[in-house]
């Protein structure tokens, strides 16, 4: 609109100002202003002083019908939409913080300049940015980018396309990193590997077929008992419960194949000498035995009791001779030396010695035997509803008679009857509680054994962080260097939140409620850079 004003001068004459105006509300319920769109002058000074307004007139006329406003919103949803009332987080500051001590942005622009990197984006800033949004808001490639400006004062200038550009960067830079990463742990906090741990487990994706045979996402035996493709990752760790290195393998790879080569890169990359390796009975096979002690290695590994290998440890379990009891006869054990046979790097066959711990818990008995009566529960209600379930579950206890035992008959395939197997079941209750674990070294004794072995549930508690906490699976790439990247950001995000859970010590928190809490620091940002 037109704004005419009458202003006095010093001298007491008076003078008209001419301008068009238009007005505005600066925020939600407040009260409207004015803004000049343009400043004619003073009346007084033109000749024409009819032409002139007939001008401004013109001028104010158009821009009206130019300048029509394109959406008119409720108080409501200008409010919910107006970037000062979005709140942004700082809760990854403190992340932050390992972040830059590890050094990973000075050692990602040092590849970037070793490789003549030309790209119009910012690697360092893209990696940061994937591993913060994999601790505090874990999510798909596509849907962490779209909330990419929800983090106070980070420099997110990067696109969707930029992300998967520099996925391929990350994953040629993986062992370099992996080598970096300990350098700088082993000097701001310092590296135990009097014993090393080493445990596999598999990432779904949710597709029917892999793409071809080179692709990693294969068909295999999945953990969570799924029939998805899958990824196979092995995880060393150290005595202090901190991320060593991390392999990945084809889903097809069979667990006892994924420690050797992943042992051979830790030794090699990180210039080790002997390593004493901690590992379940899923890694316990002649041929990584062979590998270790050929390697002038050592290994804590548990023995399967049940199986045909375990079978020749029956006589020591059922001789009562040599056993330690303790005071209140809950917890006992026996140990001793047994020779066997191994292969030499040339294949000859040499006699070795090693230490075996039997223990029996009383408190692990009575867990086995009540998941044992559960299980019992269900197996004789699937035989009177006649119905079938996988080998493991219900199954296990289940056996099929093709004889009736009354008359002799040979049972049809529709008329097979169904039991209970009780001798499988009195077969299991004699190892309630029993527990059989190796070792190379000799000058072991029980609590050492015991020790060294019992520290492997932290690798455990790793995995579970990486599935239930970083949401690592299921895993929405396809590309192999992709799929190596993802890992690879997961595997530094698993990192930093074990390195501030060493710092709490005994004060120490669950990764749950550290990602809660550092999600719960945001701020909204005011006009006037006010916080």
């Amino acid at each position: 609109m037109i704004k005419i004003d009458k202003r006095t001068n010093k001298d007491g004459t008076t003078r008209t100002q001419i301008r068009v105006v238009e007005g505005y509300r600066p925020g939600p319920s407040m009260p409207t202003k004015q803004r000049t769109i343009k400043d004619f002058g003073c009346l007084e000074d033109q000749k024409d002083k009819e032409a002139f307004m007939d001008m401004v007139k013109e001028f104010n006329a158009t821009y009206r019908k130019e300048n029509v406003p394109l959406k008119i919103e409720a108080l409501g949803t200008e409010v919910m939409y107006s970037p000062t009332n979005r709140r942004l987080n700082y809760g990854y500051k403190f992340l932050e913080t390992v972040y830059d001590k590890l050094m990973i942005g000075s050692f990602i622009k040092d590849y970037k300049k070793s490789k003549r990197f030309k790209g119009d984006y910012l690697p360092e800033d893209i990696f940061k940015f994937l591993v913060f949004s994999r601790i505090l808001n874990p999510d798909s490639k596509r849907a962490s980018c779209q909330g990419k400006d929800n983090f106070y004062d980070m420099d997110t200038a990067f696109s969707l396309e930029d992300i998967y550009r520099s996925l391929d960067l990350f994953s040629k830079f993986e062992k370099d990193l992996y080598i970096h990463l300990n350098e700088c742990i082993k000097k701001s906090i310092g590296r135990d590997f009097s014993h090393v741990f080493f445990d596999v487990t598999n990432y779904y994706f949710e597709i029917d077929f892999p793409d071809s045979d080179e692709d990693l996402r294969q068909r295999g035996v999945s953990k969570e008992y799924r029939s998805d493709p899958i990824v196979a990752m092995g995880l060393f760790m150290d005595g202090s419960g901190l991320p060593i290195n991390m392999s990945i393998f084809p889903g097809n790879t069979s667990d006892t194949l994924t420690l050797r080569p992943t042992m051979k890169d830790i030794k090699d990359s990180y210039n080790l000498d002997r390593i004493i390796v901690v590992a379940d009975k899923g890694l316990n096979s002649s041929k990584n035995i062979d590998e270790i002690v050929n390697n002038g290695d050592g290994y804590v590994f548990s023995q399967s009791i049940k199986g045909k290998v375990g079978q020749r440890y029956s006589k020591y379990l059922n001789d009562e001779n040599g056993w330690i009891t303790n005071s209140d006869n809950t917890y006992r054990y026996k140990i001793f030396t047994e020779s066997y046979e191994g292969k030499t790097k040339t294949g000859q066959i040499e006699t070795r010695k090693r230490k075996v711990l039997l223990y029996w818990n009383k408190a692990q008995a009575d867990m086995a035997n009540q998941r044992r009566e559960d299980k019992l529960k269900r197996t004789e209600k699937s035989i009177s509803n006649n119905t079938h379930s996988i080998k493991r579950g219900v199954e296990e206890y289940k056996k099929e008679d093709i004889v009736d035992k009354s008359t002799g008959e040979i049972l049809s395939e529709y008329k097979k009857h169904y039991s209970l197997d009780i001798d499988k079941v009195d077969r299991d209750k004699a190892y309630d509680g029993y527990f059989c674990i190796i070792t190379s070294e000799l000058d072991y004794d029980e609590k050492q054994i015991r020790f060294a072995y019992g520290s492997l549930w932290k690798i455990e508690q790793s995995f579970r962080i990486l599935k239930s906490d970083l949401y690592v699976r299921p895993v929405f790439l396809r590309n192999n260097d992709h799929i190596r990247a993802h890992f690879l950001i997961c595997f530094v995000a698993l990192l930093i939140l074990r390195i501030i859970q060493y710092h709490m010590g005994q004060d120490v928190l669950s990764i749950e409620r550290i990602c809660r809490t550092l999600n719960k620091a945001t701020c909204r940002l005011l006009k006037g850079g006010i916080i």
